[in-house]
């Protein structure tokens, strides 16, 4: 059904080798779950904010493990620190997931009236958003473009419903997203 319910089977590391089938199908389930609206919004929104969440912590745990392996100053590739404050969580929690995602849902349509594959389509958003994230900070780019991939593939799988519900199943994660970032930094900073 679920990744999580899947994975209990592997809960000891030698035991990974031993049940790579159900990890496999674990991994088909997810994927059949994101790329289709048979599940209530609300079900789905909860799959996808850790399908964008774990990908997206890993790979920016990666890059700055490289750049610090590479012996580059953090602070030159880091976004600028941010203070906990009600404005700076407000804009970042629902104001900028908001506004990203009405201009995400823009560039969406915009490309699928392409001869692009959904796949593409999906791609080049991530990328696209993981840039103008990494304006602010280069490692930005390393924990957004995942995210930004599964928001769009979020936004199109519900988009034949309605754009509302698209709508929803991109900004409702987003958000998600956003505030446990908020949550990290507070207990990080204490």
């Amino acid at each position: 059904m679920f990744l999580w319910l899947n994975l209990y089977k592997v809960a000891h590391p030698f035991q990974l080798i031993m049940h790579t089938s159900a990890l496999r199908t674990a991994f088909q389930s997810l994927q059949t779950s994101l790329t289709t609206s048979d599940l209530p919004l609300w079900r789905y929104c909860l799959l996808v904010v850790p399908a964008a969440l774990i990908p997206s912590a890993l790979f920016l745990v990666t890059a700055i493990g490289i750049v610090h392996l590479l012996g580059i100053d953090i602070t030159q590739v880091s976004a600028p620190s941010r203070t906990i404050e009600f404005s700076s969580i407000l804009g970042a929690v629902i104001i900028g997931p908001v506004i990203e995602t009405v201009l995400l849902s823009y560039m969406l349509t915009l490309l699928t009236s392409t001869s692009l594959s959904r796949l593409s389509i999906i791609l080049i958003a991530g990328v696209v958003w993981g840039l103008i994230h990494g304006a602010f900070g280069s490692l930005w780019f390393f924990g957004t473009f995942w995210s930004f991939m599964m928001f769009s593939n979020a936004y199109l799988t519900w988009r034949a419903h309605s754009w509302r519900q698209a709508f929803a199943a991109a900004c409702l994660p987003h958000m998600t997203m956003n505030a446990l970032a908020f949550l990290f930094l507070f207990f990080l900073s204490k």
